[in-house]
Order: C-alpha cells, then structure tokens, then sequence
C-alpha cells in the first residue's frame, strides 16, 4: 500500500471513534487535546506527537503500532492469497485466507490493517470460508477506501462491485463500479476477473447479450495472455448460453464439448455441472425436451431452481404427468427468493396444467409467468412463457391476443440476434 503512514493511522483513529459513535468534541474531551487537532490527524494531514498519540490510544481502547515486523510476511501471504483466487486455486485460498486469519489481532494492530480488510473480504467472497465476516470486512473498508492507490484500489473497487451485487442485489451499481476496474490497474489478471463477471452480470438481461459476449471475449483473451487456463475455461463455460441465444448453434456445441471433456480430465466438478446446465438449456431451445431431461438427469446432487423448472418443463412437455408432478412437490420444498421466484410461477402454471386442464385460469397463470419473465428480462423463460401463453390462447381461439403474445417474443429475438427473424421460426 503506498498511503503513508500518518493516513493510515488517521484513519485507524477515526475508525476507533466512529465504532463508540463519538464525535470529535467528545473524543477531544476525553483526551484534552483540540478537536481541530485531532481532526488533521483523522485526515492524515498531522503526526501525533508520541504523548498524544498514548492520549488517544488510551481513551480509545486500542493497540497500535506505528513500526512493526509483521509487514513483509503479511505481503507475502497477501500476494498468495491474491494469486490462488485470480487462478481460482480456492482450496489453497482458504488455506492461506485461514493462516492470514489466525494472525488478525497482529494485523489490526499495525499499518497493515487496511490491506488485511481488503484480502479477507476477498477471500469471503470468493470462496465460502468466513462468509458470515463479509459484511463487517466491507463496512470497515467503506470508511476508509480513499486509503487505497494503484492495485489495491482496483482490487478494492472489484470487491466492492461483488458486494453491491451479492449483497444488495444490485446489478446496475455493481456494474458501474466493475467497469471503474480497467482505469486502476494493469493487472490484467484482474482486469479479466473484472471483465468475466461484467459478462456474468450482462447475461441476465436480454438487452445486454451483446454487451455480456464482449466481456467474456475480452476476458479470455486476458486470461490467454497471462496463460491462466483455468480461467480461460471457465470464461467459456459461461459464455455457452449466448451462443443460443445469439443462434450461434455451432460455438456452443464445440466449446460445451470443450468444456465438458476439460472438467472431467481436471476434476472440475463446478465447470462440468455448469457445462451440463447449459446443455440442458440448450435442448429445451432446440425444443428437444428428451435430451434436455437425459442430461438434467446426469447429475442430483447440485440442481438448482432452474434445474428443477426445466425438468418440470421437460416432463411436462413429454406428457410424463406423474413424475412431474412428484418433481413439482420437491420443488415447492424449496425456499426461493430474488429471481429464482420467476420459476415458482411457471412451475404453478404447469401444475394448474396438469391438474385442471385447459381453463381460463391457467392462462391467467401462464400470463402471469409470461409478465414476470419479461419483467425480469429472461429470455429463456420469456420464449417458454410467451409460447405457452400463445398456444393456450389459441385453443380458446382467442387468435388476435395470441398473435401479440407471439409477436412481442418476434421482437425480443430481433433484439438479441439484431436481424429479422419470421414467425416460423418460433414455432
């Protein structure tokens, strides 16, 4: 870290103040020094005389240590940990994130207590270790991350993006901090971490296919050049549902093959799931719901919400009530919440399907699904909601609203692919 160290022991004392919610007038009466001093030392702008510095340390309640010995081995543990995420080594992470860990009051206690905030919040929420620790590391770094510079700051401004996304659930303000990333560093490494996850957040809207495709694209080249291939892969294994949806039929199925074939010989049981997902995903697109149900079948283990709604779907459109039905009770089991609650609607359009027949309900229900797909800007949930919903009405011989249900789904493609597409090929 190149902030110096009088900021750094501002920031310290001002952190310390703000934990007991002291104002700088109470904390100057504590220590009879002058709020005005005090406030310099906050803002890095003064060094405490050693007297004064005793004073605050006392009336605080805290250990500090302006020189210690502990730096240079905090670095390097540092470097490690930072090294094995960017890698996705994240069993030696933890390892390391443990050792880091375990020395936490040395830490805190010197100059280096900022950067150790930073690589643990890193390692909260890049692996599942100390997850319930995330949101203290954050909130202490908010109050001080104008301490950092250079790599620090990029990798800080990267965390922070993470948070807003898996904490607020805001991917609009994780986005706009992400793409800050590039400007701050020339790690590419991180550059690409940065890039792979703008790609991951872009997915999730149809609007920003494209948008998604060149961050995955950017992100891979990145990673090509600092020969980091596991990353490479997994670039690639994420980027497999916008070939769908982009039509490119032939991109995906050479690069799921790919990486299929790479996770077995590699062990990588996260990739290999995904891979399968996204082959899943990709025959229900085809409108091969067999094929789609084989591979949902392949593994039990590691289904998610979406995994149960497309074996629903599968069985549903296979005639196979019975066990979609026994699917459908497991399914409501499950706690769901954010976007996962878009697959509880299909799935009680598909029950109300199976179990009431053809009725003036179940299009409400299937419209309802159909509003919360397009509302959430899922494609693949649109294209199955907006078909159902239109093959329904047209048994009502309600044609016209058939037709607008239809030709708002002709137009959500036209968006993705940017070409015309004719209504046939939607069928």
């Amino acid at each position: 870290m190149k902030s110096n160290k009088a900021q750094l022991l501002g920031r310290k004392i001002q952190m310390e103040r703000d934990n007991r919610g002291w104002t700088l007038r109470e904390l100057a009466a504590k220590t009879q020094l002058s709020h005005s001093y005090i406030n310099r030392i906050e803002q890095g702008r003064l060094t405490p005389s050693e007297e004064a510095l005793e004073s605050l340390k006392s009336a605080l309640n805290f250990t500090y240590k302006t020189s210690c010995d502990c730096q240079m081995p905090f670095q390097e543990l540092a470097r490690q940990l930072h090294r094995n995420l960017l890698y996705g080594n994240y069993i030696q992470a933890v390892n390391i994130g443990e050792k880091i860990y375990a020395r936490r009051e040395e830490f805190e206690q010197c100059p280096c207590y900022a950067s150790y905030y930073l690589y643990m919040l890193a390692c909260t929420q890049h692996t599942r270790k100390f997850r319930e620790l995330r949101q203290p590391y954050y909130e202490k770094l908010n109050k001080i991350e104008n301490i950092f510079e250079g790599d620090e700051k990029a990798l800080y401004m990267f965390e922070k993006g993470l948070y807003f996304y898996y904490v607020h659930n805001d991917r609009q303000q994780a986005i706009t901090i992400l793409k800050a990333v590039e400007s701050l560093t020339q790690d590419e490494n991180l550059i690409a971490f940065a890039n792979f996850f703008l790609g991951t957040l872009y997915s999730q809207d149809y609007r920003y296919y494209r948008h998604s495709l060149e961050a995955f694209d950017y992100a891979q080249r990145l990673y090509q050049n600092q020969n980091n291939f596991i990353r490479v892969m997994h670039t690639k294994s994420n980027k497999q549902m916008l070939y769908i949806y982009l039509n490119r039929f032939e991109d995906f199925e050479q690069i799921n093959a790919e990486t299929i074939n790479y996770a077995k010989i590699k062990g990588e049981v996260v990739m290999y799931i995904v891979s399968l997902k996204n082959r899943a995903k990709y025959f229900i697109a085809r409108r091969e719901p067999e094929k789609a149900l084989e591979v949902l079948n392949r593994y039990t283990d590691e289904q998610s919400a979406e995994d149960y709604f497309y074996k629903i779907y599968a069985l549903y459109r296979l005639g196979i009530h019975v066990q979609a039905l026994h699917t459908i009770q497991v399914f409501d089991k499950l706690d769901l919440s954010g976007r996962n609650i878009i697959y509880r609607y299909g799935s009680d359009a598909i029950k109300h399907a199976i179990t009431q027949g053809d009725d003036e309900a179940l299009i409400d229900r299937l419209k309802l699904f159909a509003d919360k797909a397009f509302e959430h800007k899922e494609f693949m949930l649109i294209r199955i909601a907006f078909k159902l919903v239109s093959e329904n009405l047209k048994n009502h011989r309600r044609y016209k609203e058939a037709y607008d249900y239809s030709n708002t789904l002709l137009e959500v493609v036209k968006e993705i692919i940017g070409k015309d597409v004719h209504h046939e090929k939607l069928s």
